[in-house]
Protein backbone atom coordinates (compact mmCIF):
# COMPACT_ATOMS: atom_id res chain seq x y z
CA UNK A 1 0.00 0.00 0.00
CA UNK A 2 0.85 3.19 -1.07
CA UNK A 3 0.00 6.13 1.71
CA UNK A 4 0.91 9.70 2.23
CA UNK A 5 2.59 10.58 5.29
CA UNK A 6 -0.02 12.46 7.34
CA UNK A 7 -1.68 12.64 10.88
CA UNK A 8 -4.98 10.91 9.92
CA UNK A 9 -7.96 9.96 11.57
CA UNK A 10 -8.84 5.83 12.06
CA UNK A 11 -11.52 7.12 9.57
CA UNK A 12 -9.52 9.12 7.14
CA UNK A 13 -7.02 6.27 7.29
CA UNK A 14 -10.28 3.99 5.74
CA UNK A 15 -10.89 6.39 3.25
CA UNK A 16 -7.61 7.05 2.09
CA UNK A 17 -6.96 3.60 1.88
CA UNK A 18 -10.40 2.70 0.01
CA UNK A 19 -9.04 5.90 -2.19
CA UNK A 20 -5.82 4.01 -3.04
CA UNK A 21 -7.51 0.95 -4.86
CA UNK A 22 -6.92 1.37 -7.88
CA UNK A 23 -6.76 -1.31 -11.15
CA UNK A 24 -4.74 -0.01 -14.18
CA UNK A 25 -4.18 -1.66 -17.29
CA UNK A 26 -1.01 -2.23 -18.29
CA UNK A 27 -0.22 -1.69 -22.01
CA UNK A 28 2.30 -3.56 -23.04
CA UNK A 29 2.63 -2.67 -26.76
CA UNK A 30 4.97 0.18 -28.01
CA UNK A 31 2.14 2.54 -28.58
CA UNK A 32 -1.28 2.83 -27.12
CA UNK A 33 -3.30 -0.26 -27.21
CA UNK A 34 -6.22 0.49 -25.00
CA UNK A 35 -5.81 4.50 -24.62
CA UNK A 36 -9.29 5.76 -26.70
CA UNK A 37 -7.98 7.91 -29.28
CA UNK A 38 -11.59 9.88 -29.49
CA UNK A 39 -11.19 11.00 -25.95
CA UNK A 40 -10.20 14.62 -26.11
CA UNK A 41 -8.36 16.21 -23.10
CA UNK A 42 -11.63 18.03 -21.63
CA UNK A 43 -13.39 15.11 -22.04
CA UNK A 44 -11.09 13.00 -19.93
CA UNK A 45 -10.70 15.75 -17.12
CA UNK A 46 -14.80 15.76 -17.36
CA UNK A 47 -15.06 11.71 -17.23
CA UNK A 48 -12.29 11.58 -14.30
CA UNK A 49 -9.65 9.81 -16.29
CA UNK A 50 -6.09 9.53 -16.61
CA UNK A 51 -3.21 8.52 -18.68
CA UNK A 52 0.08 8.05 -17.78
CA UNK A 53 2.96 7.53 -19.93
CA UNK A 54 5.80 5.05 -18.94
CA UNK A 55 9.31 5.75 -21.10
CA UNK A 56 11.35 2.76 -20.97
CA UNK A 57 14.53 1.41 -22.47
CA UNK A 58 12.74 -1.88 -24.11
CA UNK A 59 14.68 -2.62 -26.47
CA UNK A 60 17.93 -0.68 -25.74
CA UNK A 61 21.31 -3.19 -27.20
CA UNK A 62 22.49 -2.45 -24.23
CA UNK A 63 22.01 -5.78 -22.05
CA UNK A 64 22.36 -4.50 -18.56
CA UNK A 65 19.84 -1.15 -19.66
CA UNK A 66 17.14 -3.54 -21.43
CA UNK A 67 17.26 -6.04 -18.32
CA UNK A 68 16.75 -2.51 -16.41
CA UNK A 69 13.96 -1.67 -18.67
CA UNK A 70 11.93 -5.47 -18.35
CA UNK A 71 12.28 -5.31 -14.19
CA UNK A 72 11.09 -1.96 -14.47
CA UNK A 73 8.40 -3.08 -16.73
CA UNK A 74 7.43 -5.74 -14.48
CA UNK A 75 6.99 -3.61 -11.09
CA UNK A 76 4.23 -1.18 -13.24
CA UNK A 77 2.95 -4.87 -13.75
CA UNK A 78 3.08 -5.44 -9.87
CA UNK A 79 1.79 -2.16 -8.80
CA UNK A 80 -1.30 -2.38 -11.57
CA UNK A 81 -2.45 -5.77 -10.22
CA UNK A 82 -2.32 -4.50 -6.63
CA UNK A 83 -4.12 -0.81 -7.18
CA UNK A 84 -7.70 -1.27 -8.58
CA UNK A 85 -9.08 1.37 -10.91
CA UNK A 86 -10.41 1.18 -14.48
CA UNK A 87 -9.86 5.16 -15.09
CA UNK A 88 -6.34 5.24 -15.57
CA UNK A 89 -4.86 3.50 -18.44
CA UNK A 90 -0.82 3.74 -18.28
CA UNK A 91 0.96 3.27 -22.22
CA UNK A 92 4.74 2.50 -22.60
CA UNK A 93 6.94 3.73 -24.77
CA UNK A 94 10.13 2.41 -25.98
CA UNK A 95 12.81 5.00 -26.07
CA UNK A 96 15.45 2.21 -27.05
CA UNK A 97 18.33 3.53 -24.32
CA UNK A 98 18.89 6.75 -26.87
CA UNK A 99 18.42 10.78 -26.72
CA UNK A 100 16.91 10.36 -30.08
CA UNK A 101 14.10 7.59 -28.95
CA UNK A 102 13.56 9.50 -25.77
CA UNK A 103 12.63 12.52 -27.77
CA UNK A 104 10.20 10.72 -30.22
CA UNK A 105 9.01 8.24 -27.22
CA UNK A 106 8.05 11.90 -25.48
CA UNK A 107 6.37 13.41 -28.79
CA UNK A 108 4.31 9.89 -29.07
CA UNK A 109 3.21 10.27 -25.61
CA UNK A 110 2.26 13.73 -25.53
CA UNK A 111 0.19 13.77 -28.35
CA UNK A 112 -1.56 10.71 -26.76
CA UNK A 113 -1.99 13.93 -24.44
CA UNK A 114 -0.71 11.57 -21.19
CA UNK A 115 -1.15 13.55 -17.90
CA UNK A 116 2.10 12.37 -16.38
CA UNK A 117 5.40 11.47 -17.69
CA UNK A 118 7.08 8.32 -15.86
CA UNK A 119 10.83 8.24 -17.16
CA UNK A 120 13.03 8.06 -18.66
CA UNK A 121 15.86 5.92 -16.89
CA UNK A 122 19.32 7.65 -18.29
CA UNK A 123 19.63 11.64 -18.04
CA UNK A 124 20.40 12.91 -21.47
CA UNK A 125 16.55 11.11 -22.50
CA UNK A 126 15.49 12.80 -18.81
CA UNK A 127 16.46 16.40 -20.53
CA UNK A 128 15.29 15.91 -24.00
CA UNK A 129 11.87 14.31 -22.49
CA UNK A 130 11.89 17.49 -20.29
CA UNK A 131 12.19 20.25 -23.43
CA UNK A 132 9.12 18.52 -24.42
CA UNK A 133 6.91 17.94 -21.55
CA UNK A 134 7.51 21.31 -19.28
CA UNK A 135 5.90 23.71 -22.35
CA UNK A 136 2.95 20.97 -21.87
CA UNK A 137 2.56 21.48 -18.50
CA UNK A 138 3.09 17.87 -18.15
CA UNK A 139 5.32 16.50 -15.45
CA UNK A 140 8.23 13.77 -15.24
CA UNK A 141 9.06 11.77 -12.57
CA UNK A 142 12.30 9.93 -13.93
CA UNK A 143 14.85 7.93 -12.59
CA UNK A 144 18.00 9.70 -13.04
CA UNK A 145 20.88 9.65 -10.58
CA UNK A 146 21.90 12.78 -12.06
CA UNK A 147 20.41 15.87 -10.42
CA UNK A 148 21.36 18.20 -12.49
CA UNK A 149 18.12 17.52 -14.96
CA UNK A 150 15.93 17.99 -12.05
CA UNK A 151 13.32 21.28 -12.13
CA UNK A 152 11.40 22.66 -14.18
CA UNK A 153 8.92 19.81 -14.24
CA UNK A 154 11.18 17.28 -13.42
CA UNK A 155 11.34 14.84 -10.08
CA UNK A 156 13.63 12.72 -9.56
CA UNK A 157 12.81 9.42 -8.16
CA UNK A 158 15.81 7.84 -7.77
CA UNK A 159 18.47 7.10 -4.85
CA UNK A 160 20.42 10.40 -5.11
CA UNK A 161 23.24 10.68 -2.83
CA UNK A 162 22.64 13.52 -1.69
CA UNK A 163 20.27 12.17 1.14
CA UNK A 164 22.85 9.31 1.84
CA UNK A 165 26.02 11.80 2.53
CA UNK A 166 23.60 13.83 5.03
CA UNK A 167 22.63 11.51 6.92
CA UNK A 168 25.83 9.98 7.25
CA UNK A 169 27.53 12.78 8.09
CA UNK A 170 24.93 13.28 10.82
CA UNK A 171 25.09 10.34 12.44
CA UNK A 172 28.98 10.59 12.48
CA UNK A 173 28.65 14.08 14.20
CA UNK A 174 26.21 12.75 16.54
CA UNK A 175 28.74 10.05 17.80
CA UNK A 176 30.70 13.37 18.86
CA UNK A 177 32.94 13.23 15.35
CA UNK A 178 34.06 16.20 14.24
CA UNK A 179 37.49 16.33 12.30
CA UNK A 180 36.46 14.55 8.84
CA UNK A 181 39.30 13.63 5.87
CA UNK A 182 37.85 12.32 2.62
CA UNK A 183 39.30 9.65 0.55
CA UNK A 184 37.77 9.80 -2.64
CA UNK A 185 38.07 7.99 -6.09
CA UNK A 186 38.74 9.93 -9.55
CA UNK A 187 35.11 9.95 -10.74
CA UNK A 188 31.93 11.28 -11.65
CA UNK A 189 30.36 10.28 -8.58
CA UNK A 190 32.94 10.77 -6.42
CA UNK A 191 33.37 14.49 -7.92
CA UNK A 192 29.40 15.30 -7.08
CA UNK A 193 29.74 13.76 -3.50
CA UNK A 194 32.45 15.70 -2.58
CA UNK A 195 30.15 18.90 -2.31
CA UNK A 196 27.68 16.96 -0.74
CA UNK A 197 29.89 16.03 1.64
CA UNK A 198 31.57 19.54 2.54
CA UNK A 199 27.70 21.01 2.68
CA UNK A 200 26.74 18.07 5.44
CA UNK A 201 30.27 18.83 7.67
CA UNK A 202 29.96 22.59 7.54
CA UNK A 203 25.85 22.14 8.27
CA UNK A 204 26.57 19.60 11.51
CA UNK A 205 29.30 21.75 12.57
CA UNK A 206 32.42 19.28 11.65
CA UNK A 207 35.54 20.49 9.92
CA UNK A 208 37.20 19.30 6.98
CA UNK A 209 41.15 18.22 7.54
CA UNK A 210 41.43 17.56 4.02
CA UNK A 211 40.19 15.65 0.96
CA UNK A 212 42.30 13.54 -0.91
CA UNK A 213 42.00 11.40 -4.61
CA UNK A 214 43.09 9.04 -5.70
CA UNK A 215 43.20 7.40 -9.41
CA UNK A 216 41.84 3.35 -10.14
CA UNK A 217 45.79 2.43 -9.16
CA UNK A 218 46.91 0.12 -6.17
CA UNK A 219 49.84 2.16 -5.45
CA UNK A 220 48.22 5.50 -5.77
CA UNK A 221 45.57 4.09 -2.97
CA UNK A 222 48.37 2.65 -0.89
CA UNK A 223 49.57 5.78 -0.38
CA UNK A 224 46.59 7.82 -0.12
CA UNK A 225 45.63 5.37 3.06
CA UNK A 226 48.89 5.68 4.39
CA UNK A 227 48.47 9.20 4.82
CA UNK A 228 45.02 9.02 5.80
CA UNK A 229 46.40 6.47 8.94
CA UNK A 230 49.28 8.94 9.40
CA UNK A 231 46.15 11.38 10.69
CA UNK A 232 44.04 8.95 12.33
CA UNK A 233 46.06 7.24 14.13
CA UNK A 234 47.03 7.63 18.06
CA UNK A 235 45.76 8.88 21.52
CA UNK A 236 45.30 12.43 19.93
CA UNK A 237 44.43 11.66 16.21
CA UNK A 238 43.85 14.94 13.78
CA UNK A 239 40.89 13.28 11.85
CA UNK A 240 38.15 11.20 13.96
CA UNK A 241 35.93 10.30 11.23
CA UNK A 242 36.66 9.32 7.41
CA UNK A 243 34.35 8.63 4.45
CA UNK A 244 35.38 6.55 1.55
CA UNK A 245 32.40 6.92 -1.19
CA UNK A 246 34.12 3.68 -3.31
CA UNK A 247 33.28 -0.01 -3.62
CA UNK A 248 35.87 -1.01 -6.06
CA UNK A 249 38.90 -3.00 -5.99
CA UNK A 250 40.46 -0.20 -4.56
CA UNK A 251 38.12 0.06 -1.47
CA UNK A 252 39.99 -3.15 -0.16
CA UNK A 253 43.21 -2.01 -0.49
CA UNK A 254 42.51 1.54 1.11
CA UNK A 255 40.40 -0.33 4.47
CA UNK A 256 43.84 -2.53 4.91
CA UNK A 257 46.05 -0.45 4.40
CA UNK A 258 44.49 1.57 7.52
CA UNK A 259 44.34 -1.57 9.64
CA UNK A 260 48.16 -1.88 9.20
CA UNK A 261 48.67 1.66 9.67
CA UNK A 262 46.93 0.98 13.48
CA UNK A 263 43.94 3.12 12.47
CA UNK A 264 41.21 1.84 15.57
CA UNK A 265 37.77 1.71 13.88
CA UNK A 266 36.30 2.05 16.92
CA UNK A 267 37.94 5.23 17.36
CA UNK A 268 37.95 6.33 14.10
CA UNK A 269 34.48 6.37 12.24
CA UNK A 270 35.24 5.34 8.72
CA UNK A 271 31.81 5.51 6.44
CA UNK A 272 30.15 5.86 3.41
CA UNK A 273 27.14 6.01 1.30
CA UNK A 274 24.59 3.43 -0.13
CA UNK A 275 27.61 2.34 -2.34
CA UNK A 276 28.30 -0.20 0.59
CA UNK A 277 25.06 -1.93 0.85
CA UNK A 278 26.12 -4.39 -1.27
CA UNK A 279 27.30 -7.89 -0.82
CA UNK A 280 31.01 -7.28 -2.15
CA UNK A 281 31.74 -4.64 0.18
CA UNK A 282 30.32 -6.04 3.05
CA UNK A 283 32.51 -9.29 2.98
CA UNK A 284 35.47 -7.60 3.27
CA UNK A 285 37.15 -7.78 6.45
CA UNK A 286 38.97 -5.10 6.85
CA UNK A 287 35.47 -3.18 6.83
CA UNK A 288 34.35 -4.41 10.12
CA UNK A 289 32.94 -1.38 12.08
CA UNK A 290 32.04 0.84 8.78
CA UNK A 291 28.89 2.69 8.70
CA UNK A 292 26.77 3.25 5.56
CA UNK A 293 23.13 5.15 5.23
CA UNK A 294 21.06 3.67 2.91
CA UNK A 295 17.41 2.70 2.97
CA UNK A 296 15.44 0.88 5.54
CA UNK A 297 16.01 -2.81 3.40
CA UNK A 298 12.76 -4.29 5.23
CA UNK A 299 10.26 -3.08 2.23
CA UNK A 300 12.78 -4.24 -0.33
CA UNK A 301 13.18 -7.83 0.81
CA UNK A 302 9.40 -7.92 1.04
CA UNK A 303 9.01 -6.65 -2.82
CA UNK A 304 11.63 -8.72 -4.08
CA UNK A 305 10.39 -12.16 -3.02
CA UNK A 306 7.11 -10.91 -4.32
CA UNK A 307 8.46 -10.19 -7.50
CA UNK A 308 10.64 -13.41 -7.99
CA UNK A 309 6.93 -15.09 -6.93
CA UNK A 310 5.49 -13.43 -9.53
CA UNK A 311 8.10 -13.25 -12.61
CA UNK A 312 10.01 -16.00 -11.61
CA UNK A 313 13.01 -13.87 -11.77
CA UNK A 314 15.51 -11.63 -9.49
CA UNK A 315 14.54 -7.53 -9.61
CA UNK A 316 17.18 -5.27 -10.09
CA UNK A 317 17.71 -3.33 -7.47
CA UNK A 318 16.42 -0.22 -8.12
CA UNK A 319 12.92 -2.08 -9.46
CA UNK A 320 11.56 -0.40 -6.52
CA UNK A 321 11.57 2.66 -7.67
CA UNK A 322 9.26 1.89 -10.58
CA UNK A 323 6.70 0.38 -8.58
CA UNK A 324 6.67 3.11 -6.04
CA UNK A 325 6.12 5.31 -9.28
CA UNK A 326 3.21 4.00 -10.70
CA UNK A 327 1.86 3.54 -7.44
CA UNK A 328 2.22 7.31 -6.44
CA UNK A 329 0.58 8.47 -9.73
CA UNK A 330 -2.48 6.17 -8.92
CA UNK A 331 -2.50 7.33 -4.77
CA UNK A 332 -2.60 11.37 -6.06
CA UNK A 333 -5.09 10.38 -8.70
CA UNK A 334 -7.42 8.69 -5.84
CA UNK A 335 -6.80 11.83 -3.97
CA UNK A 336 -6.86 15.21 -6.35
CA UNK A 337 -7.90 13.23 -9.45
CA UNK A 338 -7.61 14.94 -13.03
CA UNK A 339 -5.49 17.56 -10.22
CA UNK A 340 -3.43 15.11 -9.11
CA UNK A 341 -0.04 16.17 -10.82
CA UNK A 342 0.03 20.04 -9.78
CA UNK A 343 3.36 20.96 -7.97
CA UNK A 344 1.74 21.48 -4.63
CA UNK A 345 0.25 17.75 -4.26
CA UNK A 346 3.72 16.07 -5.39
CA UNK A 347 6.13 18.35 -3.50
CA UNK A 348 3.66 18.09 -0.35
CA UNK A 349 6.50 18.45 2.32
CA UNK A 350 5.27 15.77 4.48
CA UNK A 351 6.27 12.84 2.09
CA UNK A 352 4.77 9.57 0.77
CA UNK A 353 6.19 6.40 1.91
CA UNK A 354 6.84 3.70 -0.81
CA UNK A 355 9.27 -0.06 -0.99
CA UNK A 356 12.31 2.05 0.29
CA UNK A 357 11.03 3.93 2.82
CA UNK A 358 9.59 7.58 3.06
CA UNK A 359 10.43 10.03 0.60
CA UNK A 360 9.77 13.55 -0.96
CA UNK A 361 10.24 15.90 -3.64
CA UNK A 362 11.55 19.43 -3.13
CA UNK A 363 10.29 22.42 -5.36
CA UNK A 364 13.52 21.91 -7.40
CA UNK A 365 12.60 18.46 -8.02
CA UNK A 366 15.56 16.23 -6.14
CA UNK A 367 14.10 13.57 -3.57
CA UNK A 368 14.97 13.70 0.29
CA UNK A 369 14.73 10.08 1.38
CA UNK A 370 14.31 8.87 5.85
CA UNK A 371 17.46 6.72 6.00
CA UNK A 372 18.72 4.03 8.28
CA UNK A 373 22.50 3.58 9.17
CA UNK A 374 23.98 0.20 8.72
CA UNK A 375 27.26 -0.84 10.35
CA UNK A 376 29.23 -3.80 8.23
CA UNK A 377 30.34 -6.58 10.92
CA UNK A 378 31.13 -10.76 10.20
CA UNK A 379 30.50 -10.16 6.13
CA UNK A 380 27.16 -8.53 6.87
CA UNK A 381 25.47 -5.19 7.60
CA UNK A 382 23.09 -4.65 10.36
CA UNK A 383 20.61 -1.23 11.01
CA UNK A 384 21.87 0.03 14.18
CA UNK A 385 19.79 3.46 13.89
CA UNK A 386 16.58 3.48 12.17
CA UNK A 387 15.75 5.92 9.90
CA UNK A 388 13.64 8.92 11.32
CA UNK A 389 9.86 8.97 11.96
CA UNK A 390 9.64 12.35 9.32
CA UNK A 391 11.49 14.97 7.60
Amino acid sequence: MFRRIACLTSASRWKTLAQALFSLVLCLAISACLFQPTITETDRREQDLMHIGLILPISSPRERVANVAQSFKNAAQMAFDQNQNPNITITIFDDAGTVAGAKKAAEEALEKHVDIIIGPLLAPSVMEVADLAYPKGVPVIAFSTDSNVAGKGVYLLSFLPESEVDRAVQFVADQQKRAFLGLLPASPYADAVSHFFRKSVSQYGGRIQGIDSYAFDEEEAIAVARRAAQSARGNNPSVNAIFIPDSGLNLEIIAQTLREGQVNFEQINVFSTGLWADDGVQTIPALDGGYFAAPDERGWLGFSQAYRRTFGSEPVRTTSLAYDAISLAVYLFGLYGPDAFDANYLTDSRGFSGIDGRFRFLPNGVNERLLAIYQIADGDAQIIETPPDSF
